[in-house]
């Protein structure tokens, strides 16, 4: 299941923009602070509703605001009957969600797609009450009632403050529903089985090493390992171990007899091994990747985008990647003029006209002519 088009109002620097013809591979481009993270952050938003309780949505919030450092942090030090303790405490920047921020700033954000019928994400805050921002989700997996011919739908709410903290609430809707119609709704949240957010700022190998036991001995490790061979050909395997709780990654390596640690290989091993971990973890999902092409060089580019055009079809994963560099474009061009079927992959350049932000869209017969003749599409 695909998402085909996006709404996004009033969140970050979108005052009202809106896209369609997405497809299995979407590639974003455009000039620094064009809203190429932002627009990733909307989708994540939007994909990850929430069903029965609240607390992956918040780790998603505290994801985003610590992504981009948009936080300030309290550490105390205090005495207690066990000993010393630190208490430390985050107060997260929550009205940079918003449009506007340091001018006028709105003080609702909607995300929005029609599949078949409307899904969405809003975000409220209230004038009155500045430490909380209000998510509100009508379009997930319904709540409904039983003793009824028609289905009252429930509309949740999740109140998520500056601390972290987050709080859940049901309304009931004035709106009825058939059940016909009610299981048409929940059928895209069933599809959409899991999501990740790859990061430039950071390599997660706790979270890398908290899905490995899903993967090892099956046929997504010979996808990952063969994903490492696009930086060091001669990796044979990947191990995990866990000492007193720190995560140590070891590459077994043709000539080597000891296990080389995964820590001394350089950024782009690291990089490439999150890549592929979280392709494969996200099987009938989304994954979205910020600045793919960091940490790799123009040949592994190549192998990468080969990688992740044919695991996205594989596995059936949606992938959405921003990218500021030349050379990945040309990468992706050439990695997509390979394939029988150029439609699964396509680049949208974002840009500002008339102080308004559009994508501009690109199929794989004018991402070549473009990179062929040279044409800017950053």
């Amino acid at each position: 299941m695909l998402i085909r088009d996006l709404t996004i109002q009033g969140y970050r620097c979108f005052e009202d923009f809106s896209m369609d013809g997405l497809t299995r591979v979407n590639l974003l481009v455009g000039n620094n602070n064009s809203g190429k993270t932002s627009f990733l952050e909307a989708v994540y938003l939007l994909v990850n509703q929430p069903t029965f309780n609240s607390k992956n949505l918040g780790k998603i919030l505290k994801e985003l605001f610590e992504n981009r450092n948009e936080f300030s942090q309290h550490i105390e030090n205090y005495e207690s009957y066990e000993g010393e303790s630190t208490y430390v405490q985050k107060k997260y920047f929550i009205d940079r969600l918003f449009y506007g921020y340091g001018r006028n700033n709105l003080d609702e954000s909607s995300i929005f797609s029609h599949h078949d019928h409307i899904i969405s994400t809003k975000i409220t805050k209230n004038e009155y009450d500045e430490e909380h921002i209000s998510l509100w989700y009508s379009n997930n997996r319904l709540m409904f009632e039983m003793d009824t011919d028609k289905k009252r739908v429930i509309e949740t709410c999740f109140k998520f403050n500056f601390h972290g903290l987050i709080n859940e609430f049901a309304y009931q809707l004035d709106e009825s529903f058939s059940e016909d119609y009610i299981k048409h709704k929940t059928f895209f949240y069933e599809e959409i089985q899991s999501s990740l957010f790859l990061s430039n700022y950071q390599i997660n190998l706790e979270k890398v090493s908290s899905v490995w036991d899903e993967i090892e001995l099956t046929p997504k490790e010979d996808i990952v390992i063969e994903a490492l061979r696009i930086i060091l050909p001669t990796v044979d395997r990947i191990g995990f171990s866990v000492n007193e709780g720190f995560n140590n990654i070891r590459l077994k390596v043709k000539d080597h007899q000891k296990p080389i640690p995964l820590s001394s290989m350089g950024y782009g091993m690291n990089r490439i091994l999150n890549l592929a971990i979280a392709l494969v973890s996200t099987e009938k999902g989304v994954l979205l990747i910020d600045e793919i092409e960091t940490g790799l060089h123009y040949e592994a580019q190549l192998d990468m985008w080969r990688l992740v055009l044919k695991t996205a079809q594989d596995l059936d994963v949606q992938v959405f990647a921003t990218t500021h560099s030349w050379d990945c474009i040309a990468a992706f061009k050439e990695a997509l003029q390979e394939l029988e079927d150029q439609s699964v992959a396509k680049l949208f350049r974002l840009d500002s006209k008339y102080g308004k932000l559009r994508a501009v869209e690109y199929d794989a017969e004018e991402i070549r002519i473009a990179v062929n003749q040279g044409v800017e599409v950053r």
